[in-house]
């Protein structure tokens, strides 16, 4: 049984890795929504699906749905949400870095709002890992002090 593991486990590593690095920004140009219903079906990961996507797991009354919209001149949108529960799109810019795959979002003050590492990217699926940074909180931190 663990020899079959072991080759599987062996199999799949690459094409993870290969499609990994095939990864081009062209590809993630787009509206992205996240679909956290399907967290449970892949591990350790973090679902997006495209804007219009139809999954059968939505949750037709969910009230907020991270959404973030990738524009080929490197600017985007993303959803926030206010204190009186007003949902709002703000402007941004994004950079990927192809080497590692790893996707930064900055609000217009140039603050990093999101950070996150492709794990897989098809068609209509985005599979990310959120990265969890001092700096990041460092940056929320200052922003928020500042909006006070």
């Amino acid at each position: 049984m663990k020899r079959i593991l072991l080759l599987l486990v062996l199999c799949i590593s690459p094409t993870i890795i290969t499609s990994q690095s095939k990864i081009k920004a062209s590809e993630l140009i787009g509206c992205w929504k996240i679909y956290s219903e399907e967290n449970k079906f892949y591990k350790n990961a973090t679902v997006y699906r495209p804007c219009d996507y139809q999954s059968m797991f939505e949750k037709k009354g969910k009230r907020f749905r991270y959404k973030m919209v990738l524009e080929s001149n490197h600017t985007c949108y993303y959803l926030t949400i206010g204190v009186s529960d007003i949902h709002k799109m703000k402007r941004g810019k994004w950079v990927f870095n192809k080497e590692n795959g790893k996707v930064m979002i900055y609000n217009s003050k140039d603050y990093l709002i999101k950070s996150f590492k492709i794990q897989l990217l098809e068609k209509n699926l985005l599979l990310i890992q959120n990265i969890k940074d001092k700096t990041r909180f460092k940056a929320f931190l200052k922003y928020s002090l500042l909006a006070l």
